[in-house]
């Protein structure tokens, strides 16, 4: 019998970007959309024998009895956070190797037990590391404030060009600010020490909305990633209102997507921010009709790379 599938193709928006070409390059269109009905008819049984290909023998798995062994991968509590929604979004990266040193490290809100040397509050940030693939860890506390509480960290290590030496790397990682609503975002970085302590570095940005420093961006959240001796990269949202209590994409207008970029400069980062707005579909209140969580991708010398959102067109 046959049978009708009714094919589409939706939108897939890549932004190819050359920062040392000076400018960013706009997407040059997009795949045209088009339908089309294709048949399919339902295949007649064949055996092994007539089948028009490389056939594999079947591997029957036996379950482990009292003649078989098997290998049990350890695991090791190394730290816990005052809330576990930070890790809710799954685009955010705040696990992360650095091949340079040989050091895993995770970017986290301080546990409970966890006492800063000022500020001790639920948006105490801490950067941990291990040196031997998570057996132990040493942790130091990258962000503190009385205010300006910090949420969804995002992060890795920023290593110099050529280093070994894990104390002569850096910390750095970002989120969003909350203090009685989203109040912009949060930048740190501090060097490695070894034992780690709990005073924050002397590199603590915040950049808020109501006295934007840099171009004005949302949740500072996602696909974090760091170029040894080379840029920093955070993605993050354009949004009209990030305040607004319609939580979700149609409630804050969401406009397209920000790519925070950090220069290493003199032990601390400068960050600036390009914008990626798409042109696609609108809703009846102006709102794009795209996916609020932007990612990135990058070649291992962190020059050619993409910018990647679905939406609708």
């Amino acid at each position: 019998m046959k049978k009708l599938l009714l094919s589409g193709i939706i939108i897939f928006a890549a932004i190819n970007v050359f920062p040392q070409a000076g400018k960013l390059s706009k997407p040059s269109g997009f795949i045209k959309t088009e339908y089309r009905k294709i048949n399919y008819d339902d295949p007649k049984p064949q055996s092994a024998a007539t089948f028009p290909g490389i056939t594999k023998p079947i591997k029957h798995v036996t379950k482990i009895g009292a003649n078989k062994t098997s290998t049990t991968i350890p695991s090791n509590i190394f730290t816990g956070s005052m809330n576990v929604f930070g890790y809710l979004i799954s685009q955010s990266r705040p696990l992360q190797y650095q091949k340079g040193i040989n050091a895993v490290s995770f970017i986290a809100r301080k546990n409970g037990t966890y006492t800063a040397s000022s500020n001790s509050n639920s948006g105490t940030i801490i950067g941990l590391w291990s040196t031997n693939l998570g057996t132990t860890w040493d942790e130091t506390c990258i962000w503190t404030n009385s205010t300006n509480l910090a949420r969804y960290p995002n992060g890795g290590i920023y290593n110099p060009s050529g280093n070994t030496n894990p104390v002569n790397a850096y910390f750095v990682a970002s989120g969003p600010i909350i203090t009685t609503a989203w109040a912009g975002n949060w930048y740190a970085s501090k060097q490695i020490t070894s034992p780690g302590n709990t005073t924050p570095g002397i590199d603590q940005q915040a950049h808020l909305d109501a006295s934007p420093t840099i171009k004005k961006h949302a949740m500072a959240r996602y696909a974090f990633t760091t170029i040894e001796g080379g840029i920093t990269r955070s993605m993050a949202t354009v949004v009209n209102d990030i305040t607004s209590t319609n939580v979700g994409p149609n409630g804050y207008g969401l406009r397209g997507a920000a790519m925070v970029k950090g220069i290493f400069t003199a032990g601390a980062f400068v960050w600036s921010v390009d914008s990626f707005c798409p042109p696609v579909n609108t809703n009846s209140a102006g709102t794009k009709l795209l996916h609020d969580v932007p990612i990135q991708a990058w070649d291992d010398a962190g020059v050619n790379g993409y910018v990647v959102m679905f939406g609708s067109r």
